[in-house]
């Protein structure tokens, strides 16, 4: 049987691919080795664009319903560490007032607050930040909805790909007009093509009963850029209803799968977590792009190095750029300009920030440079 796309991974990208598709009449066959796919070293963040590009304004008009994608919590606060400085960030809707850069752009600033015993700059927006989820129960949802609206969908592992069969593990040889690589960072697909590899980041995370960590009032999600703990990566706790997702990110790279062991370690004893209290898990983010299109063989997500290695932030990439690929094969005189820039906006920040003297420097003085007029606009609106 010849199917006129097949598309390996139902991740965010893999899935708004096959929607795309789907929506235009293609004949699609999803590859998913796992029963329950989403399950990875994840924080579960949905920021404000991902969650309107799933909820309210899905690429083919359908909108997934928040009760059988949820359960989902809004956050309209995050602590961010940085350096030995804190930045606290809220939104509750104050009106902007006049004062330093970040007043002019995103309302009130000031200090009072305290965050573990920190003293913290605060600052008010008027929108959400992000949502906590449950990825495997959206992913899910998402995939029921593309079987039924006509997707063939095999559970079987991949063993090698060309631009016209894909070969499983089995054996079986399925014929193919396009291939959408969607397996994440280390993609099988990307290796045939001989890229260099995607993954920019290695992460290790642990999901905890919220009772393990009494010590402190883990309420609010915090993200934490400390370059003797991490490099020029990055630490994470995202309370989710009873528990608790605490994880960590290092550079990729020789010598990461160690130092990534000893930063999480250092991490849960700056916490004072034990380290092994719940479920561990691991994984890679793709922030490596090098393109996207190969005859007609196409990346997309993780795969195609989407993800940004700045902050994490992967999801919202991965969703546009399934879209995006979809509509390039449906439609051939389209060239999307949106991977290649979402795919490079944080690249040249994180060769700032990798270096050992600059990053130091720029992570141990945040809270001062934010306070320059016009850098905390520069910021806020590069990586909200």
């Amino acid at each position: 049987m010849k199917f006129d796309v097949c598309i390996i991974g139902a991740g965010p990208s893999g899935l708004s691919a096959a929607l795309e598709f789907l929506s235009q009449g293609a004949k699609v066959l999803l590859f998913e080795k796992s029963s329950r796919p989403g399950r990875k070293a994840c924080g579960g963040g949905l920021t404000q664009d991902a969650f309107e590009f799933l909820f309210t304004r899905w690429h083919n008009k359908k909108k997934f319903s928040l009760k059988t994608c949820g359960p989902l919590e809004t956050c309209r606060q995050l602590a961010v560490y940085s350096g030995n400085s804190a930045i606290y960030r809220g939104a509750n809707n104050l009106t902007p007032s006049d004062g330093d850069g970040m007043n002019r752009f995103f309302g009130r600033v000031h200090t009072q607050r305290e965050i573990f015993g920190k003293e913290c700059l605060s600052v008010h927006t008027s929108a959400p930040f992000m949502h906590v989820s449950n990825r495997v129960v959206w992913q899910n949802a998402v995939l029921m909805q593309i079987k039924e609206d006509g997707a063939e969908i095999i559970d079987e592992r991949v063993a090698r790909v060309s631009d016209k069969f894909i070969v499983t593990e089995n054996g079986r040889s399925i014929e193919t007009d396009f291939v959408v690589a969607a397996d994440g960072a280390r993609s099988l697909v990307r290796r045939t093509l001989k890229l260099p590899s995607a993954v920019g980041i290695v992460c290790r995370q642990q999901i905890v009963e919220s009772s393990v960590a009494n010590d402190f009032d883990f309420a609010i999600p915090s993200v934490w850029f400390h370059y003797d703990m991490f490099g020029a990566g990055y630490g994470w706790i995202f309370p989710f209803q009873d528990e608790l997702r605490i994880g960590c990110g290092v550079p990729a790279g020789k010598g990461a799968p160690s130092l990534l062991k000893s930063s999480f370690e250092r991490w849960l004893s700056h916490l004072r977590l034990p380290i092994k209290a719940g479920q561990m898990q691991t994984g890679s983010i793709g922030s490596r792009y090098f393109g996207h299109r190969f005859g007609r063989v196409f990346l997309a997500g993780d795969a195609a190095g989407m993800a940004s290695s700045v902050t994490g932030e992967g999801i919202f990439q991965a969703l546009v750029s399934g879209r995006e690929v979809a509509k390039e094969i449906c439609s051939p005189s389209y060239r999307s300009e949106i991977i290649p820039g979402l795919a490079i906006q944080h690249e040249r920040t994180f060769s700032t920030v990798s270096h050992p003297i600059i990053g130091r420097s720029l992570y141990n003085n945040a809270r001062s440079i934010l306070k320059i007029p016009g850098v905390s606009q520069l910021a806020m609106r590069k990586f909200s």
